[in-house]
């Protein structure tokens, strides 16, 4: 998912208008990270901990977005390439790759990932009438800035969307 940076600061600078004017946004702290060349958040508040994936131990006949598990702390956890269930293209596992922990009906699930960024503060970025973003995506993204960093603005993971999408393409 590529975005263009002039509506993406021109939608930054309307955000910045409208706070001054209707008070402060909301405002979440996020993880960052990256599925292929492009930064993504999820709410920090959903995170359980960040883990490199070292092992995943394929299992026949599961859906392509399950890659297998893998042993956490001597439990067996599913491993997850969410990027299928969200209309992206698919990963792979690779030396460098990561694992973001999250619970799913109390059950940890590792996603994978290409590299791990920071912890940011975010501020939601209102949509645009000329906004690139296709409407199958409108659900599972939002666009957010970063408070700490100027004029960036990324994709957030609507944890709830992809937990349901797990659950339901399994």
């Amino acid at each position: 998912m590529t975005f263009d940076s002039e509506t993406y600061l021109s939608a930054a600078e309307t955000a910045r208008q409208t706070q001054d004017e209707a008070g402060p946004a909301v405002q979440i702290t996020v993880l960052t990270f990256v599925w292929g060349q492009d930064w993504y958040a999820l709410p920090l508040s959903a995170v359980s901990e960040v883990i490199e994936l070292e092992r995943v131990t394929p299992i026949p006949g599961l859906p392509a977005h399950l890659l297998g598990a893998t042993n956490h702390r001597g439990e067996v956890m599913a491993v997850v390439d969410a990027r299928p269930l969200l209309a992206l293209l698919p990963g792979s596992v690779n030396a460098n790759s990561y694992l973001v922990v999250i619970n799913v009906e109390e059950e940890l699930v590792g996603l994978l990932v290409d590299q791990v960024g920071d912890i940011h503060d975010v501020a939601q970025v209102p949509p645009t009438e000329d906004d690139p973003h296709d409407h199958n995506h409108a659900t599972a993204f939002s666009k957010v800035m970063m408070l700490d960093v100027e004029a960036q603005t990324l994709s957030l993971v609507n944890i709830t969307y992809l937990v349901e999408k797990i659950l339901t393409a399994t």
